[in-house]
């Protein structure tokens, strides 16, 4: 073994093992640690979360719907012409052709 110049009375290889094993016990808790806190923080979002769906879920099935902005005129507009574009189309007359292969109003 090489001569300990620490004065530790263990070898260098033995002391370099030892400051890697408290290197990484260190990591390791301060892995844990961070792991921790995450949960913690995940944990209440989701909570805060779900309760926001529960809410909201709860005044659509009432009725009661407040909406915290007013509907943009643009959408409205937009909206309205979707609405015109699903009503049913009234019945057509129908075209028939002639021997000629021209259209003839029924």
């Amino acid at each position: 073994m090489i001569k300990d110049f620490l004065g530790f009375g263990l070898g260098v290889s033995d002391l370099i093992i030892g400051i890697i094993a408290l290197q990484t016990l260190c990591i390791c808790l301060f892995l844990i640690m961070l792991h921790r806190g995450m949960i913690t923080v995940l944990q209440g979002g989701l909570l805060e979360l779900d309760n926001k769906i529960a809410a909201a879920i709860q005044s659509l099935m009432s009725g009661e719907l407040n909406l915290p902005d007013p509907i943009n005129p643009l959408q409205q507009i937009i909206m309205n012409m979707i609405q015109e574009k699903m009503k049913p189309i009234p019945d057509q007359e129908i075209l028939i052709k002639d021997a000629k292969g021209k259209f003839k109003g029924s």
